[in-house]
Order: structure tokens, then C-alpha cells, then sequence
């Protein structure tokens, strides 16, 4: 159901009481005492995030990443999403990785405050091999920065350190731009672009358009599968490099297939 990212990560720094990330080494079977304590955690990372809270299931509180099985996984994923429910947010698997040999998983869960609302939305995936320009131009759009032509910009919406390290996306991310009732951008608002927060976005604006960054590289097929199909986006905008030639069906130099 998920997809797994194939980097294998190593250790977390410890958790933290406050701040929006969650560790939960597992969440099976709570009873009902313990659920409605899970939901009052949930509801006090959510706080803390503005509306947005990272739980790392399968991860001690000292950041070990024990990992689960997929079982175990699915069964605390579906008590994730039954706390979300409660509280009517909208939890994203963001990846999923091996640890211990491949014998377990670690997951990454973006949960976020849902407001029920009418307004209308257009959502965009971004596609493309790798180093298209996918991520710096969702950066463009999504901050108002410009690239230095080494990558600048491209840092602004990359979650992850390898991430950072290599340049290549191996996660999905979602990016909110708002739009006032006269077309007047929400983000710059302030005159900070960039800088509110996506519920904050949501709240002062009238239209809404979500940037969904996806992976380039083909050992990351099946996360940017999963985002085309879980994400359901309206259009997709295709990156090419400039740099590299077209290659048709036809095979390179082949004028067939236009």
C-alpha cells in the first residue's frame, strides 16, 4: 500500500518533549484509556507544529530505529489514522524503510489539521528525471527565492539530510500556495514569502493550489507512483533537462514518433 524508500537511514537524535515530532516504537491494539491519551498527544504535537505534527513509527525514544514488522506496521498505521479521525486530520505515509536486514520497516507520518472548507483547490505534481529542476522550481513557486545555480533553492523544500547531501527528492512533499478573493497572493501577505505556515495559508486564503514534489530518480518509482495515484492530482507539469537530449522511441538521433 506504501512505498518504501530504499535509503537506509541511521539513528534519530532523541526525542524531544516539545516540538511537533513524535517517536512511537509502535501503536497496536491501545485500549480505550490509552487511545484517548494518544489523541491528547496527537492534538498537543499538532499545536506545537501550527497544525502539522511528524510521527517516526518504529523508532525508540532515544532515536534507535528498531523497525517493525509489516504487520505490526500496518496495524499502527491504522491506529494512527483512527486517531486522526478524532480529530478530523489528514495523515500522509512519507516514506517507509528497511532497517535490521530488511526484516523490518520505519515509518515517517505527516499528520496535518484538516478545516472542512469548500474552497476550491487545484493540485500539481511535479515530474521528471533527475536533475530536472523539479524541487527548485516547486521553490520558486512555493518561497518566492530564487536558485544561486547551485542548488540554493532546492534546500528550502527537501525534509531529509540525504536528501540535502545528494540533491535527488526520495519523498514526497506538499507545498501550499493561497490566494485571496482578489487573486492577491497569501503567502507574501506579510511581506515574509514563504515563511507562513500551511494551515495558516489555508485559513486567510479564498482559492488554494498544493505543489506536489515528486521523486526523479527510477529507484524511487514506486513513491512517485504513490503520489500520482494517492494524491490525485489535477495537472502535472513535466521537467526536462535542458542539457540532455530527447531520446525517442525510435532510439537516439531517430526522427520517428514526432
Amino acid at each position: 500500500m506504501f512505498a518504501l524508500d530504499e535509503d537506509r537511514p541511521g539513528p534519530l537524535a532523541r526525542e524531544v518533549e516539545v516540538g511537533n515530532v513524535e517517536y512511537k516504537l509502535k501503536l497496536i491494539e491501545p485500549t480505550s484509556t490509552r487511545f484517548e491519551q494518544l489523541v491528547t498527544q496527537l492534538k498537543w504535537r499538532l499545536a506545537e507544529g501550527g497544525g502539522e505534527a511528524i510521527y517516526e513509527i518504529g523508532v525508540e525514544d532515544d532515536g534507535s530505529l528498531r523497525g517493525l514488522s509489516e504487520a505490526d506496521m500496518e496495524e499502527s498505521l491504522h491506529t494512527l489514522q483512527r486517531m486522526c479521525n478524532r480529530l478530523k486530520a489528514h495523515m500522509l505515509v512519507r516514506y517507509r524503510r528497511s532497517v535490521g536486514g530488511g526484516e523490518a520497516t520505519v515509518a515517517e507520518v505527516l499528520v496535518r489539521a484538516v478545516e472542512v472548507t469548500s474552497k476550491p483547490e487545484v493540485r500539481v505534481a511535479f515530474l521528471g528525471g533527475p536533475q530536472s529542476g523539479k524541487s527548485t522550481l516547486v521553490a520558486g513557486l512555493a518561497t518566492g527565492q530564487r536558485d544561486n545555480g547551485q542548488g540554493s533553492a532546492r534546500t528550502l523544500v527537501m525534509r531529509h539530510p540525504h536528501e540535502l547531501q545528494s540533491g535527488a527528492t526520495s519523498s514526497i512533499s506538499e507545498h501550499t500556495i493561497g490566494f485571496d478573493a482578489h487573486g492577491r497572493l497569501v503567502n507574501s501577505a506579510d511581506a515574509t514569502f514563504g515563511t507562513s505556515s500551511a494551515s495558516e495559508i489555508v485559513a486567510q486564503s479564498a482559492r488554494l493550489v498544493t505543489l506536489l514534489d515528486l521523486c526523479g530518480e527510477e529507484r524511487y518509482l514506486k513513491t512517485t507512483l504513490y503520489g500520482l495515484t494517492a494524491h490525485a492530482p489535477d495537472f502535472a507539469i513535466l521537467a526536462v533537462r535542458a542539457d540532455q537530449p530527447v531520446i525517442t522511441s525510435g532510439g537516439a538521433g531517430s526522427n520517428s514518433g514526432g
